[in-house]
């Protein structure tokens, strides 16, 4: 590769890649869906590089991009799905049920998931990045683009949330050590 925007790139790719998908995949909940974020979250980087070359926040950046690539499909996908409704023929179920799972684990982490997904935009991302991606405080804030003290008030209160909603199920925001 000549070209020294894609070498930077490619770089990105290698170097934060793998941790952009598994977010996207969470923000998402589907892996089809994360990896097309994450293709448009690439070219948006192809486009910017010299912007960012000197910037020693490019994983911040790519998080923030990948957080507003990811909120702009949802919206898109919304305004799709309320046009389909309007047009639907009557009698039309296009609603799928969920994907059911027979261990009492797998369901629990499946409507942790679905209730992570629900959580205000801030809270999900402020949660996602802090507990899925291991991101710090610091990182968490410039990658979204708010202060620390937001990033430390959104987390609590959404696991303050998550537990009210979970109740005793599971040990979300749990304190105690992992054996």
């Amino acid at each position: 590769m000549n070209d020294p925007g894609g070498q930077r790139v490619a770089g990105w790719i290698d170097e934060y890649g793998a941790r952009l998908l598994n977010v996207a995949t969470a923000m998402t909940g589907d892996l089809d869906e994360a990896e097309d974020a994450l293709q448009e979250v690439w070219l948006i980087a192809m486009r910017r590089h010299q912007v960012l070359e000197t910037s020693p926040y490019v994983g911040a950046w790519l998080y923030r991009v990948l957080a507003n690539v990811v909120r702009g499909r949802r919206r898109t996908a919304m305004r799709r799905r309320d046009l389909l409704r309007r047009f639907r023929p009557r009698g039309v179920d296009t609603v799928e049920p969920p994907a059911g799972g027979t261990l009492e684990q797998e369901q629990i982490k499946e409507r942790l998931w679905r209730e992570i997904m629900e959580l205000p935009d801030l809270q999900r991302q402020v949660i996602l990045l802090r507990t899925v991606e291991g991101l710090s405080t610091e990182e968490t804030a410039r990658a979204i683009g708010r202060a620390q003290g937001t990033v430390k008030t959104s987390l609590h209160r959404a696991v303050k949330r998550l537990r009210a909603r979970l109740g005793a199920q599971t040990n979300v925001g749990s304190r105690e050590e992992k054996p």
